[in-house]
């Protein structure tokens, strides 16, 4: 089970081998499909936005929130703000949001900004993420019909050199941005924790450029993705030493590093599939794709040097991706003692819709801000039995339920009952 507010985000395992280095590209969406498939991420992700909507938003009802509503950067915005106690919601606000961005146009597919009324709601985003006051969108004119027009052929260049990896993180960018370079300073590329599922890149001056900066923001989406949805940072991550840049003796905490070693990681496999070191695809000297593997092995090394601070699934990813890593260490399940008794749901605790069997859920405490938690497949099948019991449910005759659901006799359903159990009072779901 994992926990993990939105607002909030933006085991033990060692290892003693020989320092990593970066010698060939990763197969990089495989590996992210073993953690979860796109389709089950972005699944989980919305059910995660939409359990926050029902807390939330006051005119919410028996209305279903559409999937392109709880897709929206600017609704994951408002839900962010919400969820942190620092402003209010409705869901006609969330669902005005839509057309919040004004008039977009399809680069192969991905939606770029292309209206000036875009600037009022992105004001926001674009006071996180300048570096001079003053940072502006490009969106209409000859300027931005240039820039527009090499977008486009970015975007078809990144899908015809890394196809896979192009579609594996497309599924998480919502939409594009490019800046007007007379407010940029020198920005190339950026996307905010605050926003997720927005990209913004510098006008272009080459299409590498554009691929360039999709790969290593849409890397940042994907990993986003990832931490509010699956095991990868939990509380004993803060508490870490930072790691410290070679290259500009910046300190990063660990989330920051993580996310930056995954970004890394990407666009070193699209500069190995575009043949960058082998000179068949010329950069710019600002570019990170020649450095991308020396950083990645540097960053790497240092996280498998203190994969005690990361959950399973962000060790899965690390493992890897680094492929030449040996296997690192898991949190191991740690035993139950026996319960017994009569359970109930705790007061205050929402359980989201779970559409079938053998899925994970999402489940939130009335608190302010609220805390929201996975809960396991199995888990998640003892909270729906104890749930729709009003006097509560007692252990033995969940176990039973449970064994005849799952098809199996008792006696092998109770361990992991137990196990399940366990998790739910520990996190005080169940009581």
């Amino acid at each position: 089970m994992m926990c993990r507010t939105l607002a909030t985000l933006v085991g033990s395992g060692t290892h003693d081998g020989n320092p990593i280095s970066m010698v060939k590209p990763p197969a990089v969406e495989s590996i992210h499909a073993s953690i979860a498939p796109a389709d089950t991420l972005l699944a989980e992700r919305r059910a995660l936005y939409s359990l926050a909507v029902e807390l939330l938003c006051p005119d919410m009802g028996d209305s279903e929130v559409a999937d392109e509503v709880l897709d929206s950067p600017l609704v994951r915005f408002h839900i962010g703000e919400a969820l942190a106690g620092r402003a209010d919601i409705t869901l006609g606000e969330l669902t005005a949001c839509l057309e919040a961005p004004g008039t977009t146009r399809s680069a192969h597919g991905l939606p770029v900004i292309a209206d000036a009324r875009a600037h009022e709601p992105l004001a926001p985003l674009l006071r996180t993420i300048e570096t001079q006051p003053g940072l502006r969108l490009l969106t209409d004119g000859p300027r931005f019909e240039q820039a527009y027009s090499i977008v486009e052929q970015g975007v078809l260049l990144a899908l015809k050199v890394s196809p896979g990896l192009i579609e594996d993180l497309l599924a998480h960018v919502n939409l594009f941005a490019v800046l007007d370079p007379d407010t940029s300073h020198g920005l190339a590329s950026a996307s905010s924790r605050w926003f997720p599922g927005i990209v913004l890149i510098d006008a272009p001056a080459t299409p590498i450029e554009v691929a360039e900066g999709l790969v290593h923001e849409a890397a940042h989406q994907k990993f986003f993705d990832f931490a509010i949805t699956r095991q990868f940072l939990g509380a004993k991550s803060d508490t870490a030493e930072q790691f410290v840049t070679s290259w500009s003796k910046k300190s990063w905490p660990m989330e920051q590093t993580v996310a930056a070693w995954h970004a890394y990681s990407l666009m070193y496999r699209f500069a190995m599939d575009a043949g960058v070191a082998e000179g068949h695809c010329e950069v710019s000297a600002a570019s990170l794709l020649p450095k991308a593997g020396e950083r990645a092995a540097e960053i790497g090394n240092w996280l498998v040097a203190h994969a005690e601070y990361l959950e399973n699934d962000a060790r899965t990813l690390l493992a890897g991706l680094l492929e030449t890593v040996e296997p690192l260490g898991f949190s191991s399940t740690r035993s139950t003692q026996a319960i017994t008794g009569r359970l109930r749901l705790a007061p205050d605790v929402r359980v989201a819709a779970r559409k079938q069997r053998g899925q994970r859920i999402v489940v939130a405490t009335a608190s302010i801000p609220p805390e929201l938690y996975w809960v396991d497949p199995d888990a998640a099948d003892s909270l729906q039995l104890i749930k729709d019991e009003a006097d509560g449910l007692e252990v033995d005759d969940l176990v039973d339920r449970l064994a005849a659901q799952w098809g199996v006799v008792p006696e092998f359903a109770r361990p992991r009952v137990s196990t399940g159990l366990q998790a739910l009072l520990d996190a005080a779901l169940i009581h």
